[in-house]
C-alpha cells in the first residue's frame, strides 16, 4: 500500500478533486486490506484510519460509515473481478470454452486483486447466508449453466445450484491467494470441477 502523507499534510500542488480521489482510493484500499485481514465483524473504522494513515475526519469526508466503505469494496470487487468473468463468457462460443475462459479470467483478476478477493470471501450476505463474492459470481455462473444445459454439457435435471458453482470459483481464488500455484493448472482444475459438478 502506498504510504499516506502525514496527518494534516498533503501535496498542495494537486487540485482538490485529484487529492480527494487519491484519498478515497487510499481509504478504499485500506478497507479492503482490513476486511481481508480481519473479516467483516472484526473490522472497524479505527482499523482503517490507522492502516490508511488518515484522520477520522478524512474517512468521514468520503464515507458516511463503515457499511458505506464496505459497499464500495463490494462494488470494486464486482468491477475488477466479476465483470471480467462476464466478458470472458461473452467472448467464447461453446460452454467448454466459456468455462475455461471464465476460470482463467477470474484467477488472473484474483492475482491482481488478492485483497479484494479475500475481502469478498469474508464479507457475508446475511440474507443469503453466503459470502458477497459468491453472490456476485452467481449471475455469471447461472448464465454459463443455462448455456451448458442447452448445449447438453450439463444434465438438464442435474441437482446442482449456482451457489455450489460460485463457491468453487471462490475456493479456487482463495487457494490461489493463500497458497499460490500455477494459474493455468488451477484454471483447468476449476473448469474440470465445475464440469463434473453439473453432470
Amino acid at each position: 500500500m502506498e504510504i499516506a502523507p502525514a496527518r494534516g499534510r498533503y501535496d498542495r500542488t494537486l487540485d482538490e478533486d485529484t487529492r480527494d480521489a487519491a484519498q478515497r482510493a487510499r481509504v478504499l484500499q485500506a478497507t479492503a486490506e482490513q476486511l481481508a485481514a480481519r473479516g467483516r465483524s472484526d473490522t472497524t473504522v479505527e482499523h482503517i484510519i490507522i492502516h490508511a494513515g488518515i484522520s477520522r475526519a478524512t474517512f468521514y469526508q468520503h464515507y458516511e460509515d463503515l457499511a458505506h466503505a464496505v459497499a464500495d469494496v463490494v462494488q470494486l470487487l464486482q468491477e475488477r473481478v466479476v465483470a471480467p468473468c462476464r466478458a470472458a463468457l461473452a467472448g467464447e462460443p461453446t460452454p467448454r470454452g466459456q468455462l475455461q475462459a471464465m476460470a482463467t479470467a477470474y484467477l488472473i483478476e484474483v492475482e491482481s486483486h488478492p485483497h479484494l478477493v479475500l475481502a469478498g470471501a469474508l464479507v457475508p450476505d446475511v440474507l443469503q447466508a453466503q459470502s458477497m463474492q459468491c453472490v456476485l459470481l452467481q449471475p455469471v455462473v447461472q448464465d454459463w449453466l443455462d448455456g451448458a444445459r442447452r448445449a447438453g454439457l450439463a444434465a438438464p435435471g442435474a441437482n446442482v445450484t449456482v451457489r455450489w458453482l460460485a463457491a468453487l470459483f471462490e475456493a479456487a481464488g482463495v487457494e490461489l491467494v493463500l497458497h499460490g500455484g500455477a494459474l493455468g493448472d488451477m484454471a483447468e482444475r476449476l473448469a474440470r470441477g465445475c464440469t463434473a459438478l453439473v453432470r
